[in-house]
């Protein structure tokens, strides 16, 4: 049903209701606004959710447990289709599929437990993955990467140094009693990537690094630390990194820090773009206000 709908309508768009009660059989009433080209990824409706409630308890305990009914449907519905859109993307889409059909197969004239599918998971992946259910089945913390950089010119070495198996004067002018750094006119360059993990589930993911003359690095981090950083040296620098590039993470609650982009070219571009189109709206505002005054 799902697909049909998504094959018959198109990829969901955000929007919001106003002045209408938020839950209930009225929560489709209100005004409706929404925004022209933005499209919800698969699960981000989930993820609004789970950023709200998710850690007000831990998702596998029995449904009369949880403290609230937001805990409730956030830990039977949100939660759970997050996690095993992450594991999906840990173990490759393939192999989760193994997973499912035998988990089905097998208890599907039973009663099974959450350590029934955690067997299964381990079964089928001939891996160990009590670690993923820690951190998302038992446990009520959040997950979020966020990443940074910073593009520097590197400096150029001038005093006395070795050249052509001879100590001499690197640079111009007088030597100086010491050596001294000074900047290059225009590369190479120095960036750092720094990625952060803001939350407290601890989940490996991949870093896609990309360069001004268009090559690209990926790098893999286990997520154990806080933060982790990278270092490049060359002619090019830092254009643009990701954290999660394939967006494997579902249950990462603000994927909005999960990209960094060089301030120029189409960064800049979008943020007028943007700015634009929320200041044309404002204008209208401000004037249905003169004309109703």
């Amino acid at each position: 049903l799902a697909f049909l709908t998504l094959f018959a309508l198109g990829p969901p768009g955000w929007g919001r209701r106003y002045f209408g009660p938020g839950q209930g059989r009225g929560r489709s009433s209100g005004i409706p606004v929404v925004a022209p080209g933005v499209w919800l990824a698969r699960g981000e409706e989930s993820r609004e959710a789970l950023r709200a409630a998710g850690r007000t308890d831990v998702m596998a305990r029995k449904a009369w447990e949880y403290r609230t009914a937001e805990s409730y449907r956030v830990n039977s519905y949100s939660k759970p289709s997050l996690t095993m859109q992450t594991l999906e993307g840990l173990v490759g889409d393939e192999t989760m599929t193994r997973i499912l059909r035998t988990y089905a197969r097998r208890y599907r004239f039973a009663h099974p437990t959450t350590e029934d599918f955690i067997a299964t998971v381990n079964e089928v992946t001939g891996q160990d993955w009590r670690w993923f259910f820690d951190e998302t089945f038992f446990s009520s913390n959040l997950c979020d990467y966020a990443i940074t950089a910073e593009n520097k010119e590197a400096p150029s070495l001038e005093g006395f140094a070795e050249k052509d198996g001879r100590l001499g004067w690197n640079g111009p002018g007088e030597s100086p009693a010491h050596i001294r750094r000074a900047r290059s006119g225009g590369g190479p360059w120095e960036s750092e990537v720094t990625v952060k993990r803001l939350g407290e589930v601890r989940l490996p993911v991949e870093v896609l690094v990309e360069f001004a003359d268009g090559a690209t690095k990926t790098e893999a981090w286990d997520g154990r630390e806080r933060w982790v950083r990278y270092r490049y040296q060359g002619a090019a620098k830092v254009v643009r990194a990701t954290v999660d590039p394939e967006g494997k993470i579902a249950l990462d609650v603000k994927p909005a820090n999960n990209a960094w982009m060089d301030e120029t070219g189409p960064a800049r571009r979008a943020g007028t773009k943007w700015a634009g189109r929320f200041l044309f709206w404002l204008q209208n505002l401000l004037e249905l206000h003169l004309l109703l005054g």
